[in-house]
């Protein structure tokens, strides 16, 4: 029988993939074939392996198989993420002018004055926590099978996955480019001078798509596993939570989202959230 998770990740990469072929893309625009055939071979993909989680019941034991099925939805989001970029062509100029001038009107007042010691720390802080976003939603699901047991992976997967999955799907509707590519960032360098900054922009270059998912993937992911854990286990929850709002800012602070897509991935999570819980 298929887990709730399941069914959301076959709906989502099927839907995906229809849109990829009827070219059901906004403003009228069509896909360029080898972009809609990658959609459609990345939703397979993403299927596939949803699958294997199902069949393994035929072919390993019930424990090992509940334990395979509970993993691997960690990679399979990341196969949805790679196929929702494969949506972006070009930016939605007019939304994007309006995200950036939101941060210029808010997010460099907050800043402050330019105090580059000062600043250095804040941004080592903030890099190093938006690195922290790639492994924080398996660290959670691994800190509820330790410390609670009883808990269910699927109810964990189908709050995170609901979050992140609106945010991959909105990609294909409103898309956009990162503020850092989207104009001449004035803090590159800085970002170089980080150990961390080095580290994410490497993984931005390998495993990133080039495109701003409005909401925010991320800060929705994180933020919905966090609150997740914290509902079952306050304390570590608040040291989740700590790190997924750390994540939230440091996105803003170090210009890979606007300010608009991390509050608008808080409140994502936190409906999604809710809505199951």
């Amino acid at each position: 029988m298929l887990r709730t998770a399941e069914w959301i990740n076959l709906t989502f990469f099927a839907s995906m993939a229809f849109m990829a072929s009827m070219g059901l893309m906004p403003g009228g625009k069509r896909l360029p074939g080898s972009r809609a055939w990658s959609v459609v071979g990345l939703g397979a993909a993403g299927a596939g392996a949803t699958f294997i989680g199902v069949l393994s019941s035929h072919v390993l034991d019930a424990e090992s198989s509940a334990f395979l099925r509970d993993w691997l939805p960690a990679p399979i989001l990341l196969v949805a993420y790679w196929q929702a970029g494969r949506f972006y062509v070009s930016p939605n100029l007019r939304l994007q002018n309006w995200l950036e001038s939101i941060d210029r009107a808010v997010v460099r007042r907050l800043r402050g004055p330019e105090r580059p010691g000062r600043q250095r720390w804040i941004r080592r802080y903030f890099e190093t926590s938006y690195l922290a976003a790639y492994p924080l939603v398996p660290l959670a699901l691994l800190t509820l099978r330790i410390l609670d047991p009883q808990s269910e992976a699927d109810r964990f997967w189908v709050v995170v996955l609901g979050a992140s999955y609106f945010c991959y799907f909105m990609l294909a509707v409103l898309p956009t480019l990162p503020p850092r590519l989207a104009a001449e960032s004035p803090d590159g360098d800085e970002r170089k001078m980080t150990g961390s900054g080095r580290m994410n922009l490497w993984v931005l270059d390998r495993m990133g798509i080039g495109a701003n998912t409005f909401p925010s993937g991320h800060v929705a992911a994180t933020t919905a596993a966090s609150l997740v854990v914290a509902d079952r286990l306050p304390l570590p929850g608040a040291v989740f939570l700590w790190v997924s709002a750390s994540i939230a800012a440091g996105v803003v602070f170090c210009r890979y989202h606007y300010l608009a897509d991390a509050v608008l991935g808080v409140t994502v999570a936190a409906l999604a959230w809710w809505l199951i819980g």
